[in-house]
């Protein structure tokens, strides 16, 4: 038997020294020291285990080895609290590195990026559609209690003008103007409506006499992917039948593409026409005690 033929098998088709023994009736012995002399000693070695690793794992029920081994910890974390609190321990360090490891890759791979995007986007509209994992509508409670905690945690730098936090001077300049103008507004408060996260929750709502203004105020230099998502809070802060105004208050560079793309009873604003609009539109409400503004807006 040629060395060539040895090499091959051992190196393309995987085949350990027994195999290969085997399969062309020659001695163990005769294909180590075929391979021993072409290789050396420490470069056989080092494939070979490999070689075993890759016949092992084909041959691994990857689904009955997971539910073996989670049931495994899970009776030894119940048995011994040490192991329990060791095995947590490394856990959430693994997790750490883990997600160190995705946000570089995200930061620094463009091809990872995309990937990661496209997938996430797979995996999350096929649980939304089959209403399964995280859509699930018994875990409607735990996606609530999540999204508001997200809300809680994220970083809200800006104080405004009644003592609340708030994410950005475009906020604050808004809050400022309703002060002034002594239109009472609730901040970031939530409307429960039983779909998604389970609620929707608004920058600014006001009640002014008998007229309510839903205000909504954003940064965000993505306007068509923003404004599908303000559309169906419209939508829904429609649905509550009350006379109200709805009003997206933006930069002006971003104005006109989120004018482009929201629906078109929504009034899309800069913050100097909102500051100049809303005190146009509050006045024949001061004087016909609530009454609808007519005139309209601008």
């Amino acid at each position: 038997m040629e060395k060539e033929v040895v090499l091959r098998e051992f190196l393309e088709n995987r085949l350990n020294s027994t195999d290969i023994a085997s399969k062309y009736n020659v001695s163990k012995k005769e294909v180590l020291d075929y391979l021993r002399d072409e290789l050396g000693s420490t470069k056989l070695k080092r494939i070979a285990q490999s070689n075993a690793a890759i016949k092992t794992n084909k041959n691994l029920d990857y689904v009955k080895l997971g539910k073996t081994i989670s049931n495994s910890v899970r009776s030894k974390m119940a048995k011994d609290d040490s192991y329990s609190i060791q095995w947590k321990l490394k856990a959430k360090n693994a997790s750490k590195l883990a997600r160190k490891k995705v946000r570089t890759l995200l930061n620094n791979n463009a091809e990872f990026k995309q990937n990661w995007l496209t997938n996430c986007r797979k995996g999350g509209l096929s649980t939304f559609n089959n209403q399964k994992g995280f859509w699930d509508p018994k875990n409607l409670d735990k996606r609530r209690r999540g999204s508001l905690r997200g809300i809680k945690n994220m970083g809200k730098m800006v104080i405004g003008p009644l003592g609340e936090k708030m994410y950005n001077g475009l906020e604050l300049e808004v809050a400022g103007v309703l002060k002034k103008l002594n239109i009472n507004y609730e901040y970031e408060k939530r409307f429960i409506t039983g779909k998604g996260n389970g609620y929707f929750s608004c920058d600014f709502f006001c009640e002014f006499f008998e007229r309510c203004f839903f205000i909504e105020t954003t940064y965000w230099d993505k306007p068509e992917e923003k404004s599908n998502k303000l559309n169906k809070k419209f939508k829904f802060y429609k649905s509550l039948n009350l006379s109200a105004d709805f009003i997206v208050v933006t930069t002006e560079i971003l104005k006109e593409k989120y004018s482009n793309y929201l629906d078109e009873e929504i009034v899309v604003f800069s913050f100097d026409e909102f500051k100049k609009g809303i005190e146009k539109a509050i006045k024949p409400l001061i004087a016909r005690g609530g009454g609808p503004n007519s005139e309209g807006w601008i």
